[in-house]
């Protein structure tokens, strides 16, 4: 038994300090279904069904620490999934280090995309914002940026954001990201 618990607690411990929050990842908080013609590379057979309106408050919040005594590590995190499968489309994550709280975001996207056409964030109307990509693994392609006072403040007066990708085909994929809920979260965090 004691043994579970420390496997338990390493597994938390390693995920807090990928800034992960392990609530997040039992928990799908939005789902989507994209129109067949945009669907990323693996969930294009899955492309069907109903899109489920996203809750008032998308935004998962978690905040933890590798030691008791420790300074926390709090992040925000909004999962896109299809309905049907659960195939992750995409994930947002911002994460609060405790050194510094200057706000730095990943986006975990599906394999498959085309590399060069990198991805990038559009929120509401404002001009896309380019995110480099940093790595791909068996979970997906993963982009990164620290988020600008702007970017913080068009996310928190904005509605709608887009994770924006191209296929392999090079066909533009847009993946809707609510942002309902989204200031509250953070000030939940920071």
């Amino acid at each position: 038994m004691m043994g579970i618990r420390i496997a338990a607690l390493r597994a938390v411990i390693v995920l807090a300090a990928l800034g992960v929050a392990p609530a997040a990842l039992a928990e799908d908080t939005t789902t989507a279904t994209p129109s067949p013609d945009t669907a990323a590379p693996a969930a294009a057979g899955d492309a069907t069904g109903t899109p489920a309106a996203p809750p008032a408050n998308a935004w998962a919040t978690n905040c933890s620490a590798t030691e008791r005594a420790g300074p926390l590590e709090c992040s925000i995190v909004q999962r896109v999934v299809l309905q049907r499968t659960g195939q992750l489309l995409a994930m947002v994550s911002i994460r609060l280090p405790s050194d510094s709280h200057n706000p730095a975001m990943l986006v975990q996207t599906p394999l498959g995309l085309y590399l060069p056409a990198g991805v990038s964030l559009k929120i509401d109307d404002n001009t896309n914002i380019s995110l480099p990509l940093q790595t791909c693994d068996n979970g997906g392609c993963y982009a990164g940026t620290t988020v600008s006072s702007a970017m913080l403040s068009q996310m928190r007066k904005g509605h709608a954001m887009t994770v924006i990708f191209q296929n392999i085909s090079k066909q533009d994929v847009d993946i809707p990201v609510a942002l309902a809920g989204f200031a509250g979260a953070y000030d939940k965090v920071k």
